[in-house]
């Protein structure tokens, strides 16, 4: 986190990255093993452009191509959400695509019509499986060996990065 100049900061509130300020907030007092490897995640993601690495963009279509697409509700919005074998909680198909409008207007019986799907938006399935990868690497390599080994080879970083 030195490197890519990403402070983290206590929190009272909640743990999570905002890359608006480039910073990873922490609540200590509910700090679970993980947790922190996820927000991790999130913010190397972010600073390394890794939706643009090719082997991450091939793992995260294939996951996407063979998944489930379902709605789920959260605040009285409905959003898509995705499930997979390889996924290690429900948590990691979240997505923020908000579909309240096509939803509430499906006909009964209709079937939301789901199209193509940007696999950059599956946004919880890097962090969610970083997370892992630090707290029970043996779990990942069972579930998503192709998430595992590309962590395993450094892969949160940039090629560039990894050469200096």
């Amino acid at each position: 986190m030195i490197n890519k100049k990403i402070p983290i900061k206590q929190s009272d509130t909640e743990t999570a990255y905002d890359s608006s300020v480039n910073t990873i907030f922490v609540v200590q007092k509910h700090l679970k093993p993980g947790t922190l490897a996820h927000e991790v995640g999130h913010a190397l993601v972010d600073k390394n452009n890794l939706y643009e690495n090719e082997e991450l963009a091939t793992i995260m279509k294939n996951v996407v191509a063979n998944a489930k697409y379902g709605v789920v509700k959260r605040d009285d919005e409905y959003y898509l959400s995705l499930s997979s074998e390889k996924f290690i909680r429900k948590y990691q198909g979240r997505t923020y695509i908000n579909v309240t409008k096509k939803y509430k207007n499906l006909k009964k019986g209709e079937r939301l019509k789901i199209g193509a799907f940007d696999y950059r938006k599956l946004e919880e399935y890097v962090s969610v499986g970083y997370e892992t990868f630090v707290s029970n690497p043996q779990l990942l390599y069972d579930k998503d060996k192709e998430l595992y080994d590309f962590f395993k080879k450094g892969g949160l970083f940039n090629e560039i990065e990894k050469e200096k």
